[in-house]
């Protein structure tokens, strides 16, 4: 069975009686497909991400054959840190990943399931496959169920330590690689593209400097060169993550999450 995830539009939150609100996790989407005990972690794009996560995996083996869809993400002082979320997954030295893996826990949470002991589960609606969640997930160090909520009040309340709110309808089916409107975002980052002019290389990665002279890290493999032929071209955009823009135009908390195309 090929795996596409089922996408959210973005737009405002409408509360109604036929919607449950989670936190809008911000790390990497991952499938994970669990048969004979044996567990395989994929990313959105189909990069297997199976050998750099050993505890999840570690933790989910013992499951019935299924395949799960959720977020992996690192999580710090209640937020989940993006940054420390590509440091894991930016690396297949195996050494790094087993001292990341200690220093750097990361954690899959799950929030839906397409397949539990052969039986397709993508036609049942959405609340019944809650339930089955539920029946069988139980929350370990690196496992986790998402919590969802029959309003969106209390995700209001930390609205200053979460990316966002994800709606859901509770009789939506599982659309595989569709955006669809039965599910949808609400940011309460922000995020800007902004271009390149300047960088400078560092240890882990490299420093960009953009138009507006701000600065952001961009750390991973091979991170260098892939700066450098961008910049052949003179600049490049990249897309920034931020809380807020001052009055000034400068962005608070920038991270960098892409490269434009």
């Amino acid at each position: 069975m090929i795996f596409n995830a089922m996408l959210c539009q973005p737009s405002e939150i409408k509360c109604n009686s036929e919607s449950i609100y989670e936190e809008k996790i911000d790390g990497g989407r991952a499938c994970v497909k669990i048969k004979n005990n044996k567990v395989r972690i994929e990313g959105r794009s189909g990069n297997n991400w199976t050998h750099k996560f050993p505890y999840i995996v570690e933790e989910l083996k013992d499951y019935d054959d299924c395949i799960l869809d959720g977020e992996i993400a690192v999580r710090d002082n209640g937020s989940c840190n993006f940054s420390k979320f590509q440091k894991r997954v930016q690396t297949d030295n195996k050494t790094i990943i087993n001292i990341r893996a200690k220093t750097i826990p990361a954690t899959f949470f799950i929030f839906d399931i397409l397949e539990r002991n052969g039986d397709d589960l993508r036609d049942c609606k959405l609340i019944e496959r809650k339930k089955i969640l539920r029946d069988f997930i139980k929350n370990t160090n690196h496992v986790h169920l998402l919590e969802y909520y029959s309003t969106p009040d209390f995700l209001l309340t930390i609205s200053h330590k979460i990316e966002g709110i994800v709606q859901k309808n509770i009789y939506s089916k599982y659309l595989e690689g569709v955006r669809s409107w039965s599910w949808i975002k609400y940011k309460f980052k922000k995020e800007i593209e902004a271009e390149v002019i300047d960088f400078e290389i560092q240890p882990k990665g490299v420093t960009l400097t953009l138009k507006n002279n701000q600065r952001v890290v961009w750390n991973g493999n091979n991170v260098k060169e892939k700066v450098e032929n961008l910049m052949k071209k003179g600049c490049f955009k990249v897309l920034i993550e931020c809380h807020s823009i001052t009055k000034s135009g400068k962005m608070r908390e920038p991270v960098f999450k892409k490269v434009m195309q």
